[in-house]
Order: C-alpha cells, then sequence, then structure tokens
C-alpha cells in the first residue's frame, strides 16, 4: 500500500530556513580516466590550493595507459581494527610511512612520495580535473566508493612495498564499535610515532574523547554513553547513505576547527576537514578503510540490498600509479548477484544546496513535536544528510548542487514502530547546521530493489 507523507514545514522554517520548493536536476554520464587534463585546483571560490595538485607528468601518451590487471596474491592482506593493533603492527606503519615521506625529499616527482599520494584527493576532489568541459568530483557522486577502494588499494601496496613486506595492510578505525569510538593511540602519540602524527587535528578531540558521528562542527552535550548510543543508532539507520553520515563528520571531527589560526592562513578544516589536505593526515586513510569495510559489509550481508549495475557505473574509470611507478587506468565493474526484494524507500526530490556550505539535517518519522532532538537512538529516527563544504565549478548556478533523490531506507524503522500499515506518515526534517541554505521539491515513499 503507498503512502502519503506530511512534511512539519512549520518545524523546517520555524528552525533555521530549511524549506520546500523546487529545483533543476544534473544528469551524471560515464566518465573515462581523468589522464587528458589536470589544473588549479581550489579551496573556496577566490582561493586557490597554493601548490598542483596534479600528478607527475606522463612518459607516454594518456591513450595508450594499460588498464591494469590484478596480481596472483599468494597471502591475503587482512587489515585490523586501529584500536587493537600491537607495537609491532604500529611501528611497522610508522616505517612504511616515514619512508614514503623520504621519497619527498629525494624525488618530489615520485608518484610513491607521501606528498604525491596526498594530492591524489585533492586532485580528484578540488576542482583539478576535468574530462571535457566537465569538473571531476567523485564525492558527492556514485564514483565515491570505489574511487577510494582504488586508492587504497594502491597506497596499501606503495607502504607494503617500502617496507618490503607484502601482506602489508591498513589499519581500520573501526567507529562503528564502542571500542573504536575513541582516536586511535598510534596516531597520538608523536615521541614514539612521529611520522603518524599530525599537529592540524583538532585538540580537543584528542585522548579519550567520544567521536561524534554527527559532529558538524559543534560538540554536542551528552555524556559519553548518549553519544555511543547516537553513534550505534545513526550506524544503523544511515549505511544507505554513509557518505554523508558517518564519514563527513569524522572529516571534520579530527581536522582543525573552522577559522581557527594556522600561522600562515586561517583553518578551512585543515588537513583531515578539508578534501585538498584529508590525504596529508595518516588517519585519513585508516578512516577510509573502515568505510570501505562498510562498504563489504552492506554487499555481503544480503536482504535487499544491491550495488549499482549501470554500464555507466561499472565502465567508469580512475588514475592510479601503483608501487612500480607505473601508470594504470581501472575501471569501477564489480560483480554480485541480483536481488529480487523490495525495500521501502523515503525519498526526497531536488535537494539542493550551497556547497560551499556546512549543512546537516535529522529525519525522523511519526515522532512527537514536543521530541527531544538530540537523542537519536529512538526509533522514529530515519537518519541525517550532511554537507562537508567543497567547491563545484562549471555550472549556471556556480555553487548550488541537486541532488535528484536523497534517499534512506525505512523498511525495519516502520516495522519497529508499527507503521508498515499506515497510509499517512508524518516526517520531521529537524536542520542542525545551514538549513538556510537548504530547498527540497518534494519526499515520497517509493519501493525499489535495493
Amino acid at each position: 500500500m503507498l503512502k502519503q507523507i506530511l512534511l512539519l514545514a512549520e518545524i523546517l522554517i520555524g528552525l533555521v530556513g530549511l524549506c520546500l520548493c523546487g529545483g533543476s536536476i544534473n544528469l551524471t554520464t560515464p566518465i573515462p580516466a581523468p589522464t587528458n587534463f589536470c589544473g588549479t585546483a581550489e579551496i573556496k571560490p577566490g582561493l586557490n590550493v597554493p601548490y598542483s595538485c596534479c600528478p607527475p607528468k606522463l612518459d607516454i601518451d594518456p591513450k595508450d595507459i594499460p588498464y591494469y590487471k590484478l596480481p596472483p596474491v599468494s597471502k591475503l592482506r587482512v587489515r585490523p581494527a586501529a584500536h587493537a593493533v600491537d607495537e609491532e603492527y604500529m611501528v611497522k606503519f610508522n616505517l612504511a610511512i616515514k619512508r614514503m615521506k623520504e621519497l619527498d625529499v629525494k624525488d618530489p616527482s615520485d608518484p610513491r612520495g607521501f606528498l604525491q599520494q596526498a594530492n591524489i584527493h585533492c586532485a580528484y576532489c578540488n576542482g583539478a580535473y576535468k574530462v571535457g568541459d566537465k569538473e571531476l568530483q567523485v564525492h558527492y557522486s556514485w564514483l565515491f566508493f570505489p574511487y577510494h577502494r582504488w586508492y587504497l588499494y594502491f597506497y596499501e601496496r606503495i607502504l607494503g612495498s617500502l617496507i618490503n613486506d607484502t601482506s602489508f595492510a591498513l589499519p581500520y578505525w573501526n567507529w562503528d564499535h564502542p571500542k573504536g569510538m575513541r582516536f586511535p593511540p598510534m596516531f597520538d602519540q608523536p615521541n614514539v610515532y612521529p611520522d603518524l602524527y599530525n599537529p592540524r587535528r583538532n585538540k580537543d578531540h584528542r585522548g579519550q574523547a567520544i567521536l561524534d558521528l554527527v559532529h558538524f562542527g559543534d560538540d554536542v552535550k551528552a555524556t559519553d554513553l548518549q553519544r555511543m548510543c547516537n553513534n550505534m543508532v545513526l550506524l544503523y539507520r544511515q549505511m544507505g547513505v554513509v557518505e554523508n553520515i558517518p564519514h563527513t563528520p569524522v572529516h571534520i571531527w579530527v581536522g582543525t576547527v573552522v577559522g581557527s589560526d594556522l600561522g600562515n592562513k586561517k583553518s578551512d578544516g585543515e588537513d583531515m576537514g578539508n578534501f585538498y589536505t584529508s590525504g596529508l593526515d595518516p588517519a585519513f586513510y585508516c578512516h577510509h578503510a573502515n568505510v570501505d569495510r562498510m562498504w563489504t559489509i552492506w554487499q555481503t550481508i544480503g536482504g535487499k540490498r544491491k550495488d549499482i549495475d549501470d554500464p555507466d557505473f561499472l565502465n567508469a574509470e580512475l588514475f592510479f600509479y601503483d608501487e612500480n611507478k607505473k601508470s594504470y587506468r581501472v575501471k569501477v565493474r564489480r560483480t554480485q548477484q541480483e536481488k529480487d526484494a523490495k525495500e521501502e524507500m523515503l525519498t526526497f526530490k531536488n535537494l539542493r544546496y550551497d556547497v560551499r556550505k556546512q549543512m546537516r539535517f535529522d529525519v525522523f518519522i511519526n515522532a512527537e513535536e514536543n521530541s527531544n532532538w538530540n537523542e537519536l537512538n529512538r526509533a522514529e529516527f530515519s537518519g541525517s544528510y550532511t554537507n562537508l563544504p567543497h567547491i563545484q565549478r562549471n555550472q549556471s548556478e556556480p555553487h548550488i548542487t541537486t541532488i535528484k533523490n536523497f534517499q534512506l531506507a525505512i523498511n525495519e524503522l516502520l516495522e519497529e514502530i508499527g507503521l508498515e500499515d499506515e497510509y499517512n506518515l508524518v516526517v520531521t526534517l529537524v536542520p542542525k547546521i545551514g538549513g538556510e541554505f537548504v530547498t527540497i521539491e518534494s519526499a515520497e515513499i517509493t519501493y525499489e530493489a535495493c
């Protein structure tokens, strides 16, 4: 039975101006590897990245770059949980990063070097790459998961080759478990593991601080237990939109406070809190190892879930260097059995916002009007949407993006609160930050293979 939705617009507008109205759509197209053009990256409008994020000059014609073939494996790489690694592993990881940084001094153009590897993220995420006349942005697109998976794959192989350990694997920061909801200790011991340490992190979140998976600049006033409960609920509800939460808040939670003094400039969230510098913090790769793990778990737990099977997605190409300094093209491609079951989806149509602004709103279904909107460990909580400020160019409205469909899977939620057979649902959107920069055309319930 189809359901009707009543959106509580008075709550949206009454808090910070989030509103419902129309907007245009941006269509996706398949892309080749970005090997023909790399230009200037931007931190924000009017402020360029003060160095080139582009890869070293190719020594072959771009059209001759071969496609990568997975090599035979004699021993699997097994990624360990960051909070549980032993001293031997931390010493080895620190050594691998140290040797990667030494390549920057020996030969700054070495694509395996620490800075060159960090620049990969900058180029793909801050407007340096173009395909035709379109800017390539792997965030907020269907390339998010496969791009980062390939990125980590080559990064891991480079680290292993530098310490002569073909089985070396990156750690994953398992913020999905209460024991992993603090900053991994290996990254916070500058006198013991100096190459894993980054001074440009939020100093208030060191030590025993509990990670806040809805962090967007301001710390939630809550007990450690409540923050852990919030985190667990978010993880349970958000796996269909993991890039928004928990991925983005972890970046912001680790990075410097926006507007703070960095000496040579005011902070734009560096390092982890901004795409162009994220790769300069070794914790970035640990964070994304867990994001990749989340994708793997989601892919393999069965039920009403499936990956994208659009040929434009599967044939999209990316470009990386391997541990031998050789350039390769890779394709997204994946193999997974299709599922016939349908998932009930809460679908917001044409979500538009200013990509330069921080933004987050929470979604509740049939919640009481006087609810405590900071308590997320409730059955009525459906999920959240966030935006990490970034640059988007070459559009008629240069800094306004349109998300055609923002979807939250709600089958289990409706079952938990006894609404699976209800005809009317009340959906409440609660802006937390930046609501004045957001418009939503409409919302509906759809049934989709998922």
